[in-house]
């Protein structure tokens, strides 16, 4: 019983330590390293024109084209859920108030796809106040399905590896590929306990509410492509991609939206991903403090490495354009063989 007890207490230990790496802890300004590797919003000529691409911190993105929109991973209950509430398993709070405010904005408000990548709270927690308040249809996996019933939504559509969405399931100009990925790596490895990470697990048919954070499982992991006359982009939310699932895009791909918390080896990484595509843009997300409110400044987890990130795209591939969007500012995906200089 002892040695159960010590092993459960070194596993609490453990798991406080993750999340406080992972998620928040030991971050820094963007601006302290970062200043010149910013995407500024277009000028009020072009801010109409083309594709535009919003990023809201994590994995959270908007597709807009001026006319419909996609929303992929939205999420905005971040100091609702602090560090604590989910090391001590507190119900997980979705900030309604904070979503209300937000589909207010016109590039969501006029959104009628959601897509989720994965069922991780910072990924799912919010979808479904989201697609109740914009009527969007939801398309995401099994666990995603199940969180969405538990909120009440059952229009979530269960989608598959190699499924593609076009006119008869998204409206607008869009059409959305779906690949398997692969989630990244827990941060911090204990020996003999192993790399402990306790929101692997499929959500399961029985989930309902109230839950804690660490309920909301991973499930399956997907990517997606997402194509439009005026761009196409790679949207990859989580920092792992199987070696060769995404070879057959090489060249159609304008902009990758890359997660960096979880990476293995940086320039393994990027070969599996901006090597096998070639875009002519890489922006990296999910490198931030997840429980600072949108409105503050953006700080960078050390964990995500985004310095080394930098370094070995312009080491190992000088022709891709990179930096980062400043939180809810739109950037325009230029027309492709274009350069921001």
């Amino acid at each position: 019983m002892e040695n159960y007890i010590s092993k459960h207490i070194i596993r609490v230990a453990f798991l406080v330590l993750s999340v406080l790496v992972t998620l928040g802890g030991c971050s820094e300004p963007i601006k302290k390293y970062h200043s010149k590797r910013l995407f500024l919003a277009p000028d009020a000529e072009s801010s109409n024109a083309g594709l535009r691409l919003f990023w809201s911190g994590a994995a959270s993105v908007v597709i807009d084209d001026g006319t419909h929109s996609v929303l992929i991973d939205p999420f905005v209950s971040r100091q609702e859920n602090s560090v604590f509430d989910i090391v001590f398993r507190r119900d997980a709070v979705v900030a309604e108030c904070r979503i209300n405010e937000r589909v207010k904005r016109p590039e969501i408000a006029r959104a009628k796809t959601i897509l989720v990548g994965h069922s991780h709270y910072d990924h799912s927690l919010d979808v479904a106040e989201f697609a109740r308040l914009t009527k969007a249809q939801v398309f995401g996996s099994l666990s995603t399905q199940r969180i969405l019933r538990a909120h009440d939504h059952t229009t979530a559509t269960r989608v598959t590896a190699n499924d593609v969405l076009e006119k008869d399931d998204v409206d607008g100009r869009f059409k959305i590929t779906v690949f398997a990925s692969k989630h990244g790596n827990p941060p911090v490895c204990l020996e003999p306990f192993g790399c402990l990470n306790p929101l692997a697990d499929t959500v399961p048919d029985s989930f309902e509410l109230p839950a804690a954070v660490t309920e909301y499982g991973e499930g399956e992991v997907y990517a997606f492509f997402v194509e439009h006359k005026f761009g196409n982009v790679l949207h990859v939310g989580s920092a792992g991609v199987m070696s060769g699932t995404l070879d057959h895009l090489k060249g159609q791909v304008d902009v990758v939206l890359l997660s960096l918390v979880g990476r293995g080896p940086t320039e393994a990484f990027l070969k599996n991903i901006v090597a096998a595509v070639n875009p002519d843009y890489v922006i990296p997300i999910h490198f931030d403090n997840l429980f600072r409110s949108l409105d503050a400044e953006t700080r960078v987890a050390k964990i995500a490495k985004l310095s080394e990130f930098f370094e070995v795209m312009e080491r190992d591939y000088p022709n891709v354009n990179t930096g980062v969007i400043p939180f809810d500012e739109p950037w325009n995906l230029p027309h492709r063989g274009a350069s921001d200089g």
